[in-house]
């Protein structure tokens, strides 16, 4: 089964020194290559030259968590309570008014279903827009689902728990941590559940819901996990980006010079960082530095397009595609 997912985010709204940055460009790209973003009301396609595909007004502002189904239809939600479906040539193909589902809480789509939430709940919703069915979480959902190949649905919340939901939308299990879940879990090769905790741990836990170890962090974890090609499992916490191994041991660490905002791993292995004193590093598979350079604080994931081209948005307002050398390719501040 083909498993899409977005970029996982953190938050939708960055405080720091009391003032409010807003996430204007979030990427995502599809399979061909295109780059999506929204702007307000409008959801952008564009291709990696930074030119315009075309551009689909909405009614209402639109949530910069867009996800890319298997036949490539775009599905946002929006401000006014609507959910969007996006057809790859720019038209709609549905809009659903009057959805319970939060446009700050990012969606993802696994299989032949649209995973979104309110507040508290996690929907499960056919690709009709139909809601097939929800669980309630009983607190607030800051992060995205993800998936085992069973198609067991995997979610955190700030009530401390992770939940194991079977794919009827039945609950399978609940691991409690002592802090509250912001991040999504990851899942490895071998079914092994990785959850990160603002109670100063990382989690492995076995499908069946027990704990294999923990591994202190020291301090909240709020950036999502990445699990390696080779199963060594990324977390970081507040200045610190550690690499564990399987058998829950460290096996190096890389302190940065501001809080980590988010890291992700490129399919050559280079782990690229992003902090909140705008600095962006570069690392080797070996946690060694490669190179750092100075940005403007970069407000989404990362997001890797054809030769390791990335691609990210900043508190700017603009969007940047960068080389791998870390060498600015082009910058764009509206796609129009």
């Amino acid at each position: 089964m083909k498993k899409i997912f977005p970029a996982l985010p953190i938050i939708l709204f960055l405080s720091l020194h009391g003032c409010t940055i807003f996430i204007h460009y979030y990427p995502v790209m599809g399979r061909d290559g295109i780059i999506y973003v929204t702007k307000e009301k409008n959801l952008y396609a564009l291709y990696s030259d930074k030119t315009l595909k075309w551009k689909y007004s909405a009614l209402s502002h639109l949530s910069p968590y867009l996800v890319i189904g298997d036949d490539n239809t775009i599905y946002v939600v929006g401000l006014k309570d609507d959910m969007y479906a996006i057809n790859p040539d720019g038209t709609l193909k549905w809009r659903k008014e009057h959805q319970p589902f939060k446009w700050y809480v990012p969606i993802v789509v696994y299989d032949t279903t649209i995973y979104a939430a309110s507040s508290r709940n996690l929907y499960a919703v056919n690709l009709d827009g139909s809601i097939r069915w929800k669980f309630l979480i009983k607190d607030y959902l800051e992060s995205s689902a993800v998936f085992d190949n069973n198609g067991t649905v995997y979610i955190g919340s700030r009530n401390k728990n992770l939940y194991a939901i079977n794919p009827d939308g039945s609950k399978k299990w609940i691991f409690s941590t002592h802090g509250s879940i912001h991040p999504s879990p990851a899942i490895g090769s071998d079914g092994t559940i990785y959850v990160g905790s603002c109670d100063g741990y990382l989690y492995a836990i076995d499908p069946d819901g027990t704990e294999k170890w923990k591994f202190p962090t020291k301090a909240c974890v709020l950036a999502p996990l990445v699990v390696g090609k080779n199963g060594t499992v990324y977390v970081a916490s507040s200045k610190n980006l550690y690499a564990i191994g399987l058998d829950g041991k460290q096996e190096w660490r890389f302190k940065t010079k501001g809080e980590i905002l988010h890291f992700s791993q490129s399919r050559s292995g280079t782990i690229y960082v992003t902090t909140y004193n705008r600095k962006f590093y570069a690392l080797y598979p070996d946690g060694t530095l490669k190179w750092v350079i100075i940005t403007n604080r970069i407000s989404s994931p990362l997001v890797f397009g054809k030769y390791g081209t990335i691609y990210m948005g900043c508190n700017d307002g603009y969007l940047y595609a960068i080389y791998p050398d870390g060498k600015l390719k082009w910058k764009l501040s509206n796609p129009e």
